[in-house]
């Protein structure tokens, strides 16, 4: 049952004491660096070979996809390792989940850093709105040292981007939408989607109700509006996703057209633009 205890016991207490936030502050740190360095690593690799919005697109994608894989991986190690934090989603922390949140925290502060500095805050409002209602919860958490049960179940969501963002890559490739490949991705992204959004989002929500007494009441409201816009990217999300992948396979002549548009693409006669769209 989620949320079982409704107090920190002195078991919790004494785990949220041997955490020493340096610790996090530091792994937040390499973080920043990290995803930098990946950022520069793409940069050599598409510089000169591509159009520079399209570079950037590629950049910012790339490095996304590699957040995603690699805190995916350590979430679930986190619940795998450590079932019990799901009967103690405020008060359950050690090391390890603890530096996978402040791991995610140094990547969306990258991130959001980089839409900045690119001008795109506001042409990517999905990005932004997304990283700032992370960043303001996970920063809080990390701080006070609490509710990274909640944190981790939060970022589970991760799994759903491996794909998400594979399936955009392999757009930008312009991979034909009837490639086997593309197939399995599209419907992987679709089914995780479903789990690994929609599931967190349910969790948490259901949760907070439950253990509202529990949090401060800025604590409740930050979350709650921070849900509400979790909730209104994933409608866009997935209203994108059924429109490019489910309702394009359901027209007639599709399959021919968008194989007709793979190979003028690869002649460089002309763009995509359903590629660049979604």
């Amino acid at each position: 049952m989620l949320g079982l205890y409704f107090g920190e016991d002195s078991a919790y207490s004494h785990m949220r004491d041997n955490i020493d936030w340096k610790c996090g502050f530091l792994m937040f740190l390499f973080s920043l660096a990290f995803f930098y360095l990946v950022n520069i690593l793409v940069k050599n690799r598409t510089q000169h070979k591509l159009p520079l919005a399209e570079e950037w697109k590629w950049r910012n994608v790339y490095v996304s996809w590699v957040h995603s894989l690699i805190s995916a991986t350590w979430t679930l190690l986190c619940v795998v390792i450590y079932p019990e934090l799901f009967h103690g989603l405020i008060y359950h922390i050690n090391y390890f989940t603890y530096l996978c949140i402040t791991f995610a925290t140094g990547y969306f502060v990258y991130d959001f850093l980089d839409l900045c500095f690119e001008g795109k805050v506001l042409t990517l409002w999905e990005l932004t709105a997304h990283h700032i209602a992370v960043v303001s919860m996970f920063i809080y958490n990390v701080v006070t040292k609490a509710q990274i049960g909640f944190s981790l179940i939060a970022l589970s969501v991760e799994v759903n981007s491996v794909f998400l963002h594979w399936r955009k890559l392999l757009q930008m490739e312009k991979t034909p939408f009837s490639s086997k490949h593309y197939v399995i991705i599209k419907y992987l992204n679709l089914a995780t989607f479903i789990v690994f959004r929609g599931g967190p989002l349910t969790i948490i929500t259901v949760s907070l109700f439950t253990l509202h007494e529990h949090v401060s009441l800025v604590y409740l409201v930050c979350v709650s509006i921070s849900m509400v816009v979790m909730d209104i990217i994933n409608i866009v999300l997935l209203y994108r996703f059924i429109k490019s992948d489910i309702l394009r396979d359901l027209r007639p002549g599709t399959k021919k057209s968008s194989r007709a548009k793979h190979l003028n693409d690869r002649n460089g006669n002309v763009m995509d633009l359903e590629h660049d769209s979604n």
